[in-house]
């Protein structure tokens, strides 16, 4: 999280301590939804039950907001489990119903699948681009085929932007596990990547 986005997140969550409004909670909610929606999607693919689920997280915010007492950092890392709580339970109560879509499949039927606003899924993975030669929506495909563990590594920290203690909170794992972990995933995606490129040769 970068310095700007601490000093304006601490200003926010000072405000709505202090009046405890929804004009000041707006603030909060600007800042995270479409980050939470773009995180939830990439896990669930589906634009709908994306947005459903980002909107109740934003409401366990402002539930609980008043009572926890935390810096900007740890408070942004508390969202995010938030959210990846969400995913588990909706993917409890819907595992005999709910069929996840692939990005193929949503690019041939036409849907949106950059559904908040244009390319803002992965705007902020460049060196996910850059690194690995990936479109985003080629991108999108590599890192759904990833096993869960190092996508949600690579959500958090090359599309999110988390730091490193912050991905540790809400993954429950240890730094060193995490960097290790990350590395793995990158192998994979790389890997994947030339398969492709062997495979369509």
């Amino acid at each position: 999280m970068e310095e700007k986005d601490k000093k304006n997140l601490k200003k926010y969550i000072r405000e709505f301590r202090l009046h405890q409004d929804s004009e000041s909670f707006k603030k909060i909610y600007d800042y995270f939804f479409d980050r939470i929606y773009r995180y939830i999607f990439l896990k669930i693919y589906n634009s709908h039950d994306a947005e459903e689920l980002a909107g109740d997280v934003m409401i366990k915010i402002y539930n609980n907001l008043a009572r926890i007492r935390v810096d900007p950092v740890s408070f942004n890392a508390w969202v995010y489990k938030i959210a990846g709580n969400c995913v588990i339970d909706f993917f409890r109560k819907n595992k005999n119903t709910f069929r996840q879509k692939s990005v193929d499949e949503m690019m041939e039927n036409n849907e949106n699948v950059f559904s908040v606003s244009e390319d803002s899924i992965l705007n902020e993975s460049q060196y996910l681009k850059k690194e690995l030669g990936f479109k985003n929506e080629e991108l999108l495909l590599r890192i759904n085929d990833l096993p869960e563990n190092q996508k949600n590594i690579v959500l958090l920290k090359f599309v999110e932007d988390l730091d490193y203690p912050s991905i540790a909170s809400i993954l429950g794992k240890k730094e060193n596990a995490l960097r290790a972990l990350l590395f793995r995933a990158l192998q994979n995606l790389k890997g994947s990547f030339k398969k492709n490129i062997k495979e369509n040769e």
